[in-house]
Order: structure tokens, then C-alpha cells, then sequence
């Protein structure tokens, strides 16, 4: 088994993407730049998809004045050269067959993507688009943080 899979997968939409890049780094402590530490410690990897990272990439350029926003799709574009996956678009057959567990059809693209690559969570601010997905848990980052904390802690809790 290699460690790409007995490790941790997860997927980063595009908004979380987004806020990742537009994150004061390194003094911020944002939930998303804390699961990005954890994938730079090797704890979690993390995965989005062509997709994912050109939408993130456009709404950058879109709500940035010029200067920012350059500053931002250089950022974005070094951590997940240095620090993601990158996984193709699903094929139209997957991405149909998500259609049925998102309430905004451009949400099936991102969701078909996750579960292609094997990922168990799915990171994004819009969860409220993703409430009939079924096996895979779709968090935002803070929301992820904690659960994992709380799974550690009953991990190391003695009997």
C-alpha cells in the first residue's frame, strides 16, 4: 500500500482554495492554513482538481484590484504546485451520477472529483450545496479541524 493511500484524503473546493490564497501568511491563523500545515507534515493530503483550482483562480482575479490578485494566483499557484494533488475532470458519466446529491448541478463536477480520487472529506464553505452527499463528509475547514481533534482526543483517551 503506498501512502497515498493509508493517508488521509482530503478535497479542497474552490472557495476554500480562494480563502486559502487570500490568507495573511504566516501570521494568520486560519482554519484552512492550519489543514495545509497538516498536509505539509505529511498528515493529510490534500487533493482538488483542475477544475476546482481554475475556478478558484478566476474569482482571485475577479474580486482582487490587479496588483493583489496577482500576488494571490501566484500564492495559490505554489502551494498546490508544492502541496496538492491535482486530479483531472470526471467523466461526464460520473459527474451525472453525482447530479442527484447536489442542489447546484456545477456542484456535481467538484463532488464526482472528490469521490474519484478517494478522498473521505470535502472542504468548502457552500455545505448547505452538498447535504444529500453520500459517502464522503463535506465540512468546512473549521468544522473538519474539529472533528479531527475530537477523534484524536478519543484516540488517545485511556481506558
Amino acid at each position: 500500500m503506498s501512502d497515498y493511500e493509508s493517508v488521509l484524503r482530503v478535497f479542497w473546493d474552490a472557495d476554500s482554495l480562494f480563502r486559502l490564497a487570500s490568507t495573511k501568511l504566516p501570521e494568520e491563523q486560519s482554519a484552512a492554513l492550519t489543514v495545509l500545515r497538516l498536509t505539509v507534515l505529511n498528515l493529510l493530503v490534500s487533493v482538488t482538481s483542475v477544475d476546482a483550482l481554475e475556478e478558484a483562480l478566476r474569482s482571485l482575479r475577479e474580486v482582487y484590484r490587479k496588483d493583489k490578485s496577482r500576488i494571490f494566483v501566484r500564492r495559490l499557484r505554489r502551494v498546490v504546485r508544492q502541496h496538492f494533488r491535482v486530479v483531472p475532470t470526471p467523466s461526464s458519466k460520473r459527474i451525472q451520477a453525482a447530479l442527484s446529491e447536489v442542489s447546484d448541478p456545477a456542484d456535481a463536477l467538484i463532488l464526482s472529483a472528490a469521490k474519484e480520487a478517494n478522498c473521505l472529506v470535502l472542504l468548502t464553505y457552500n455545505t448547505r450545496h452538498f447535504l444529500r452527499a453520500e459517502r464522503i463528509w463535506v465540512l468546512t475547514p473549521r468544522e473538519f479541524l474539529e472533528r479531527l481533534r475530537k477523534a484524536l482526543l478519543k484516540g488517545f483517551q485511556v481506558a
